[in-house]
């Protein structure tokens, strides 16, 4: 609860046989009081003086309970980063998490067909790949700088089959915080097929984008706990 009241000002002519008037103006902000100074001061018959503290003593004469709290800018961002922040969850992370994050935007770029984005991502997975610092990683980071320099999105999507295969085995390696779902396209490479990660069941196909956006399955879950196999059809 909060109440709002009067500004005060005090009003003084500074000229012959002047005389001082005190009365209560509504306002609240430096602007209030530029406008109501420059409406009230005529040059050489009025002088207009707009006082904040008024309003200041009134409010701090107020009961606790009438008061509102104000929560400093700072703290607030403060709270907020730290409750969306994944290292103050509470949940233990893995090593990999990371990397999987960055391999999963590449494969959504794959999925809307943007090569300039699944580059970006790639990039960013090799960066990600290069704080794994072991010699697997090193050999996933030198497939994921090919696709950067892939010159198309066919070449970026072939090259993502052979990346995907080793993020796969690193992946059950090094065991991801949350399930992460190996999964498997048919129809591509002329029907040899080809698999890739997801942290979604939900079939969206990186080869093929909207073309056969929902074409393949889950065949294996990998998470920290246990790894199920499903048999592909």
């Amino acid at each position: 609860m909060f109440a709002l009241l009067p500004m005060g000002f005090a009003a003084s002519a500074q000229v012959s046989h002047a005389k001082t008037e005190t009365f209560h103006i509504v306002g609240n902000c430096n602007l209030c009081k530029q406008t109501i100074e420059a409406a009230g001061t005529k040059k050489g018959e009025s002088v207009l003086v707009w006082d904040a503290d008024v309003k200041r003593e009134a409010y701090a004469a107020l009961e606790t309970c009438c008061q509102y709290e104000r929560v400093p800018q700072a703290d607030a961002v403060s709270e907020e980063s730290t409750s969306t922040t994944p290292e103050h969850d509470g949940q233990q992370r893995s090593p990999i998490d990371t990397v999987l994050l960055s391999y999963f935007n590449l494969k959504d770029a794959l999925v809307a067909g943007h090569a300039d984005d699944a580059a970006a991502a790639a990039t960013q997975l090799s960066k990600q790949l290069d704080k794994l610092s072991t010699p697997a990683a090193e050999q996933v980071n030198l497939q994921s700088l090919a696709i950067v320099k892939a010159k198309t999105l066919e070449d970026q999507r072939m090259r993502f089959a052979t990346l995907s295969e080793s993020i796969y085995q690193l992946t059950k390696s090094i065991h991801p915080s949350s399930p992460v779902y190996y999964q498997h396209c048919p129809m591509y490479n002329k029907g040899k097929g080809a698999n890739w990660l997801s942290n979604e069941k939900a079939i969206r196909n990186p080869y093929y984008g909207e073309q056969m956006l929902t074409c393949g399955s889950v065949v294996e879950t990998v998470n920290e706990k246990n790894t199920q196999t499903h048999k592909h059809e």
